[in-house]
């Protein structure tokens, strides 16, 4: 994207995007995430009320009323939070693909995750 600002213009690609956001945006292959289709695993069950299919809206509702006594998990859910609503601005009646959520499992995995590949 090319932007005009005070008469000059300014380049906004993918690459200065990663670097404002601090952001993985490699060119590996997106990171293969075994599904739980169940709704198991500690984030599910723990943050997530075990709910298999849900909207931005019930996450908005589990966001606001969350409390864990794990600092992971809380973050855990920040960051789903972030990357429905803000990063991807999500509609409040779209759902959530349980694959982000999968990712959040491994924090490790969800940092090297490409997002350039969303």
């Amino acid at each position: 994207m090319w932007l005009a600002i005070g008469g000059k213009t300014f380049r906004f690609s993918i690459e200065e995007f990663c670097l404002i956001t601090g952001l993985e945006c490699g060119h590996d292959p997106p990171l293969v995430v075994k599904e739980k289709k169940d709704g198991s695993g500690s984030f599910w069950s723990s943050m997530l009320n075990g709910e298999v299919r849900f909207n931005n809206k019930t996450l908005e509702t589990i966001f606001k009323a969350a409390s864990s006594d794990s600092d992971e998990d809380m973050v855990k859910l920040a960051l789903l939070y972030f990357l429905e609503t803000v990063l991807f601005g999500k509609d409040q009646k779209v759902f959530i693909g349980a694959h982000h959520v999968e990712l959040l499992e491994d924090l490790d995995t969800f940092n090297k995750y490409p997002w350039k590949v969303l």
